[in-house]
């Protein structure tokens, strides 16, 4: 049997299982860029997370990403703001 960890889904939505391991990867990838750079567009945050895990045997993390993403803002870890672009200091 596979070591996995339910996931939470925003708006009372059915949750899924995803490995367990994989998951942590994810979300300690998505931590440390968020603790890096704290306004953040999705796109950045996907490519940065592309890069940290670049090492690891993950190769296609789209669909676990966003679970993994959707996890953090349902438990209210990371907030995600809708329409706002971020301050750039140049």
């Amino acid at each position: 049997m596979e070591d996995t960890i339910w996931i939470e889904k925003p708006n009372s939505y059915k949750g899924v299982s995803m490995n367990r391991k994989k998951y942590y990867l994810i979300r300690d990838a998505i931590l440390s860029t968020v603790q890096e750079k704290s306004v953040i567009t999705l796109e950045e945050l996907i490519d940065m997370t592309k890069q940290k895990l670049s090492r690891s045997s993950i190769h296609e993390i789209a669909w676990d990403f966003l679970m993994a993403k959707q996890d953090l803002e349902t438990k209210g870890i990371l907030k995600s703001i809708i329409g706002v672009e971020p301050t750039r200091n140049n």
